[in-house]
């Protein structure tokens, strides 16, 4: 979907898909046909491309911006040692 997005009025075959994503040939053909019947592809022929439809395009963008942000955060020192979960109770004991 990232690459799709990417250029949205492109149309790619699988092969090129594999190719530009390192994403393995076979799995490609399923995985688009599982978008397209979830309708976050399109295709015509043996090209395929990013939905006319901003909104499913706009959720898709905004849900690859939350995975850049947990990747490029999500080891963050500072979050990782704010202290905050030195102030939760202690659960292990209770039963």
């Amino acid at each position: 979907m990232e690459f799709l997005l990417e250029t949205p009025t492109v149309g790619y075959t699988p092969a090129e898909i594999a190719e530009e994503t390192g994403v393995p040939r076979g799995s490609v053909g399923p995985t688009l046909n599982r978008l397209e019947a979830a309708g976050l592809v399109r295709h015509k022929e043996s090209y395929w491309a990013a939905p006319e439809d901003d909104r499913i395009a706009a959720a898709t963008a905004s849900f690859l911006g939350i995975e850049t942000a947990a990747a490029t955060y999500g080891d963050d020192w500072y979050a990782q040692n704010d202290g905050w979960a030195d102030e939760l109770p202690d659960l292990s004991d209770e039963e």
